[in-house]
């Protein structure tokens, strides 16, 4: 009984430490080649003017593709991409989409933005953003 105690009570501890240091490691922002990209941040990306216009914009650029029309296809685009620390749109890529040409197509979009950056500590840093965009026929 005395070596299992002895047991619990030396492994228990390192354990707990190494699930501790796991949980750490899942929080931290994605390292890449150049800067962290974050997903939280003290204030996140906003597009200049606001969400209303940022859905004039895509209002006004996105053209719904004729494949989708023909089909009578509808739903919505969830896309995943980085505003730079200057404001720029980077690695734009749809994570669930109905259509691939729509997919395409709000890609396309969304990399003709210019955001104000996300800040983080003061700075201006990389933030990884998901926008949702619906095609709707009229």
């Amino acid at each position: 009984m005395k070596k299992i105690l002895f047991i619990l009570t030396v492994l228990f501890p390192l354990f707990a430490v190494a699930q501790i240091d796991i949980d750490v490691q899942e929080t931290r922002p994605e390292e890449t080649g150049e800067q962290e990209v974050f997903d939280i941040v003290e204030e996140q990306p906003v597009y200049p003017g606001g969400e209303d216009s940022m859905r004039k914009f895509i209002r006004d650029n996105l053209a719904y593709p004729d494949s989708a029309i023909k089909k009578g296809l509808q739903g919505s685009v969830f896309l995943q991409f980085v505003v730079e620390a200057d404001g720029k749109v980077t690695n734009a890529k749809a994570i669930r989409s109905f259509d691939d040409d729509c997919a395409k197509e709000a890609i396309r979009v969304v990399n003709l933005m210019k955001w104000t950056p996300g800040r983080h500590r003061g700075k201006a840093v990389r933030v990884r953003v998901v926008l949702p965009i619906k095609f709707k026929l009229s």
